[in-house]
């Protein structure tokens, strides 16, 4: 067990180690760095980290003109644990002219705090390059050359015909919404189309910008995929240019800005068609025609204007631990065991899910008590963004230990949000968190511990920035941990080897009769009895996945359903298990990520569960 010096200073390297990695992080960059004078960049400023971001100054644009922004998005991002929250804003721009440019730095108002960004160099070329794509303009290039049906006959241009008129009876953009109305946090879901009669070559050269919306796009720019549609009796090849679905973010009325669209239209003259025997694909589609056969006309033509209506969500009667989430969500809290030592690390885990704006929500908040001893956190999440609102789930997972012996209650957590059906807020409330800690025999493992705040704030305000200082006290006091946990390791190793002997075969009689005896569906069962439908799911995948973790032995980094089948198969486990396990874990996927799904009946999934873990532990 490591001294009270050394844990200090652990503690407190531990401290200087995230006063590195947890800083806010200020960025611009722009992509692709190479285009030519007729293509699109985006430029994204990017704030890591930021708790309250006040103020964002503009870069500084003069060699270019601005297509779409300042687009708002955020995001949580983790890798192995280390979570990143994020905001950025993005631009579509496109240049003035050829050249070499330097956009320079910005800056930012964060924390209180005034931060820099990089400058970045974007070199325009006088001829086009690949840029001009959908990887960077979210509209991207559309080349309408699908051969329209053949009753389409405005390709041709009669003799004194109003060609002006004629495109805008043939041709023109349009953006739909399914609502006008809806509250914040309330998705709604816009399509921008191109309705057309007629063969062009089309470009969106300006992209709406969403404003006051968190976006995510659905649908891109296909000149391959068209679906024909009636306005005014007339049928009309359509395109969707873009299909988004848009979080608002804050009360008002908007107004979804134009996209524009520039279209090189071709036509073909009556007068060289009497004289022509082809059909009109051979001769337009496939046969290079005379210039005086042809009449090319250009246009930019622009969508109608919507009002998108956004209501406040209600100010009575809201309780204090509303954070924003709007949508319908259900929360799950869940030792991986309720009896342990004080020599253990526990994990708690805690899975938020359901349907509503996921990307922008946290973890709820947890009271820690004194007795409890945090380590770091982490924090993933699994979005299906493609569904209406975006459905999936956040987890949390903390790891902690109880140097108190007894036994314990964490206070009940809790999720607001707000039901837009029902037009209410909502709290739902995990299940109780109940353990029992007894004494252990004093041979502790070691975890990164979270940081204290109050000692976090201290450091920082000592090192504030001071990279160079805070890497060399890290190295130093790196260093005489190193020492002091290897004399350490050789005490318990030896201790530790000798126990271990004597409880394996002890252990292993008794774990194995455990299994037999466990209720492994217990909180499934629980929400079965009392008609809980919209926990029942979710505890029972839970738990399944507890016990085939369990019963198989796989690693949780590669646990899925087709190495369960695998391990089941290879284990050579009757085929009616093998089938059964799968038809169950099917249908839990289907009902916990996608929520118009049908689901099987509650009582014939637990049964069929309960058949299933007898066949596995007999």
């Amino acid at each position: 067990m490591l001294h009270g010096l050394q844990k200090s200073l652990l503690f407190i390297f531990i401290l200087i180690c995230q006063q590195l990695v947890g800083q806010v992080k200020f960025t611009v960059t722009v992509s692709p760095n190479l285009i030519g004078k007729t293509d699109f960049a985006q430029l994204k400023l990017i704030i890591e980290n930021g708790v309250n971001i006040e103020k964002i100054n503009p870069p500084d644009l003069k060699n270019f003109d601005v297509q779409s922004g300042p687009n708002e998005e955020t995001g949580i991002t983790s890798i192995n644990g280390n979570v990143k929250k994020y905001y950025a804003q993005s631009y579509i721009i496109k240049p003035k002219t050829n050249g070499t440019f330097t956009i320079p730095s910005t800056s930012a108002l964060v924390d209180g705090a005034i931060y820099k960004s990089n400058p970045v160099v974007l070199k325009v070329s006088i001829k086009a390059t690949l840029a001009n794509s959908t990887n960077t303009l979210p509209f991207g290039k559309l080349e309408v050359t699908e051969q329209p049906k053949q009753s389409y006959n405005e390709y041709i241009l009669k003799k004194g015909e109003n060609i002006t008129e004629k495109v805008k009876r043939n041709m023109f953009v349009k953006v739909d919404v399914n609502k006008t109305n809806c509250f914040v946090g309330e998705p709604i879901v816009v399509t921008y189309k191109l309705f057309t009669r007629l063969k062009s070559e089309s470009n969106i050269i300006k992209n709406p910008s969403f404003n006051g919306f968190s976006v995510i796009d659905l649908e891109q720019p296909n000149a391959l995929i068209y679906q024909t549609e009636k306005v005014n009796g007339k049928e009309y090849n359509v395109y969707t240019i873009r299909k988004s679905q848009l979080y608002p973010l804050q009360p008002g009325v908007f107004s979804l800005e134009e996209a524009e669209v520039e279209n090189l239209i071709h036509f073909i003259k009556e007068d060289y068609l009497k004289n022509r025997v082809q059909n009109f694909f051979d001769d337009f589609g496939q046969t290079p025609l005379p210039s005086e056969a042809l009449e090319d006309y250009k246009i930019v033509l622009k969508n109608n204007v919507e009002k998108i209506v956004v209501k406040a969500l209600p100010s009575s009667n809201v309780p204090k631990n509303f954070k924003g989430a709007v949508g319908n969500f259900g929360i799950i809290a869940q030792l991986e065991k309720n009896t342990f030592t004080t020599d253990e690390t526990i994990k708690l885990k805690i899975l938020l899910s359901g349907e509503g704006n996921l990307q922008l929500i946290t973890a709820p908040e947890i009271n820690w008590p004194a007795y409890i001893e945090l380590f770091e956190p982490k924090f993933t999440e699994s979005l299906f963004k493609n569904t209406i609102p975006i459905s999936g789930s956040k987890t949390s997972e903390y790891l902690f230990s109880v140097d108190s012996v007894g036994t314990f209650t964490l206070d009940t957590l809790s999720f607001t949000f707000f039901d837009v059906k029902s037009e209410k807020y909502k709290t739902i409330y995990a299940n109780p968190i109940v353990f029992t800690v007894t004494k252990g025999d004093g041979v502790k493992n070691t975890i990164t511990p979270k940081n204290n705040t109050q000692s976090k704030n201290w450091v920082s305000t000592i090192f504030s920035n001071r990279k160079i200082v805070i890497g060399a006290i890290a190295l130093l006091l790196l260093s005489g941990l190193f020492f002091w946990l290897k004399k350490e390791e050789r005490t318990t190793k030896t201790k530790m080897v000798l126990r271990e002997d004597e409880k394996v075969e002890q252990e292993g009689i008794a774990e194995k009769q455990q299994v037999v005896n466990k209720d492994w569906l217990v909180q499934a069962k629980n929400c079965l009895h009392t008609n809980d439908e919209i926990n029942f799911y979710t505890f029972f995948s839970t738990e399944l996945n507890e016990f085939m973790l369990y019963t198989t032995g796989l690693d949780k980094a590669n646990f899925n359903t087709t190495a369960v089948t695998a391990w089941l198969t290879e284990n050579k486990i009757n085929t009616d298990t093998i089938d059964q396990y799968k038809e169950l874990a099917t249908s839990l996927e289907m009902y916990l990520y996608n929520p118009f799904a049908e689901k099987m009946p509650m009582e014939r999934m637990y049964e069929n569960g309960i058949v299933l873990i007898k066949s596995l532990t007999t």
